[in-house]
């Protein structure tokens, strides 16, 4: 297959459904992991991504991520529901670190 058009964007502006990784698992063949949901790491300093596959991986917040853009077909009512869906999750943040409870320097 051939390796799509990949882009770097910042995690903060992947979008799921709307993103995905090229990868392979194990020895398979390279495919498009479309990205699922993502939701903020426990103490608020990476976000974390759930792949298609059930597979997960992490970034901070301004890193570069190596993304494919995927254009889905279906509804407008779906993609509002999957935008509200993701707005609800990024909007609660940590506010704190876990292990000391001092403020995130980065805000």
């Amino acid at each position: 297959m051939k390796e799509p058009k990949i882009k770097q964007v910042r995690a903060l502006e992947v979008v799921p459904h709307f993103h995905g990784i090229w990868c392979s698992i194990q020895d398979g063949e390279p495919f498009v992991n479309e990205i699922a949901m993502r939701k903020w790491s426990d103490d608020g300093k990476q976000i974390w991504f759930m792949l298609e596959s059930h597979n997960f991986v992490s970034a901070e917040r301004d890193e570069l991520m190596r993304v494919v853009e995927i254009k889905p077909n279906v509804s407008e009512k779906t993609k509002w529901f999957w935008a509200e869906h993701d707005a609800k999750e990024m909007a609660h943040r940590p506010n704190a670190c876990a292990e000391c409870g001092h403020p995130l320097e980065d805000r």
